[in-house]
Order: C-alpha cells, then sequence, then structure tokens
C-alpha cells in the first residue's frame, strides 16, 4: 500500500508542476467535477429504482431533472478541454484500461471457466445494482442468502429499525 501512495503523490506532485500553477488545474477540476456529478446522476437512478422500488417513471423523471442540470455544467466545461480539461479525460481512461485490462486478463479470474465470464458478462446493470447491494445491506428479496455486510451504507436503515 505505501507503493501506491508513493505513486500517488508523484502523479499529483507532476501534475501540480505540469500546469505551473493551482489556477492552471481549474479546467482539469471542473472537467472532473463535473464529470463525476454526471456519471452519480446515472447511478442514482439504478439506486433509487432496484434499491428503493419507486416507481419507474418517479425515477426516470427525478434523475432526468438532475441529469439535464449536470448535462448542462459538463457541457459548459467542455470548452475548457484545450486549456486542461483533457488532463481528468486522458487520467481517466488510461486507470479504466489498466483496471478492464487487470480485471479481464492474465489469470486474475479466479480460475474460472470462460463460460462462467460470460454468464457473468450477460448479467444486466440492475441485476448487479441489486446484488451489490445486498451485500452491503445484508438483506435483498432477490438474493436471500447474500453476505450480511456491515457497510456504512445501510447504518441509517438498521439504526431505524431498532
Amino acid at each position: 500500500m505505501p507503493g501506491i501512495n508513493w505513486t500517488l503523490l508523484a502523479a499529483v506532485i507532476a501534475a501540480v508542476l505540469g500546469f505551473g500553477s493551482s489556477t492552471a488545474l481549474g479546467s482539469a477540476y471542473g472537467i472532473a467535477v463535473t464529470g463525476t456529478m454526471l456519471i452519480t446522476t446515472f447511478l442514482t437512478f439504478f439506486v433509487v429504482r432496484y434499491a428503493w422500488h419507486h416507481n419507474w417513471l418517479l425515477c426516470v423523471f427525478a434523475t432526468a431533472f438532475f441529469f439535464v442540470i449536470d448535462a448542462m455544467f459538463f457541457s459548459a466545461n467542455l470548452l475548457n478541454i484545450v486549456e486542461g480539461g483533457w488532463f481528468p479525460l486522458v487520467t481517466g481512461a488510461v486507470v479504466f484500461t489498466i483496471m478492464a485490462t487487470w480485471g479481464r486478463g492474465l489469470g486474475n479470474d479466479g480460475g474460472r471457466s470462460t463460460r462462467a465470464r460470460r454468464q457473468d458478462a450477460a448479467q444486466t446493470l440492475p441485476d448487479i445494482a441489486a446484488r451489490t447491494l445486498a451485500g452491503a445491506c445484508g438483506r435483498h428479496r432477490d438474493f436471500p442468502d447474500a453476505a450480511s455486510g456491515g457497510g456504512a451504507a445501510c447504518a441509517r436503515q438498521r439504526a431505524a429499525t431498532r
């Protein structure tokens, strides 16, 4: 773990030195923050729909409302790609490529067969979200055998049921 921390420190120092000043990092910061907001809004749909079991139409309209606002912020920041906004986009693409390659290849699948990997890939996003939440919260009607984790995401829910 210390190696990762030192690598992150070196990357941050290189980024600050590369941009020259903290004000020059503003464009990169804007793209990174608004991109994160956009992705979070998209993922919120799946939590509201499949974890909280709200009406599909309500979920679509609520998510669309915030998605449009976040998309406007993100599109306004796209004008800054040339001035430094490219940095978080390239960094994200590189990290995603490394993680996707690592997760798929070189035997890091625990010796599972190709058929098992294809079955996992065929799962829908709602199934994955429901299974993940079942493991975090310790309950789900479709996955009664899920692990009963002690995740902080469900602390409020557990406290309310006591």
